[in-house]
């Protein structure tokens, strides 16, 4: 090989290299995992005490989960299956407050309480997580500041309010929220 083709080899193996690098970086600034969220405020005495949450998973990742914890695929999570799926692929997102962030006053805060976990396959074929996440301390709207955001700090997961569904509350009237695309 004569020293010119030798370099001319070496700079197109460096800019392979260095494309694959940039594919790799590009790759890790985008999401992997797309859910749409639908929340409900639950009220009690006029205060917010917590959110019922709904994530409904886009098909790529719904298939995964299904394939790895529906283990007799009758396309429904049984109450072991549910178990098994939520320390899999559910309770490790408590390091991440569930991508629940709340400000109070304009303080963050993230919970780490979760209840009433469950997960189903929608009729389409979807992962459903359906879970109450409760704010660090019950919320008097009238006297706070209040505002929660869903979002992953690592741009892993992509959290969007369901379209067309908007924010309901519980245990009260008259209440309503107001959304604020950032």
């Amino acid at each position: 090989m004569t020293p010119f083709a030798a370099r001319r080899s070496c700079l197109a193996a460096l800019c392979i290299g260095l494309a694959l690098l940039g594919a790799a970086s590009q790759a890790a600034a985008h999401p992997h995992v797309f859910v749409e969220v639908a929340p409900s405020f639950i009220m009690a005495k006029g205060r917010i005490v917590g959110m019922q949450v709904e994530w409904v998973f886009a098909a790529i990742f719904s298939s995964a989960i299904i394939r790895d914890f529906d283990t007799n695929r009758d396309r429904q999570f049984s109450s072991g299956e549910t178990e098994k799926l939520k320390a899999g692929a559910f309770d490790n997102l408590k390091a991440y407050g569930y991508f629940t962030h709340f400000r109070f006053n304009e303080k963050m805060d993230v919970s780490t309480e979760i209840q009433d976990f469950s997960a189903a396959v929608s009729p389409n074929g979807n992962l459903v997580y359906t879970f109450i996440v409760r704010p660090p301390r019950h919320v008097d709207p009238k006297q706070v500041s209040f505002d929660v955001m869903l979002f992953d700090e690592t741009y892993y997961v992509d959290l969007r309010l369901m379209p067309g569904k908007p924010i309901t509350f519980t245990g009260s009237e008259g209440c309503s929220g107001d959304v604020d695309r950032n």
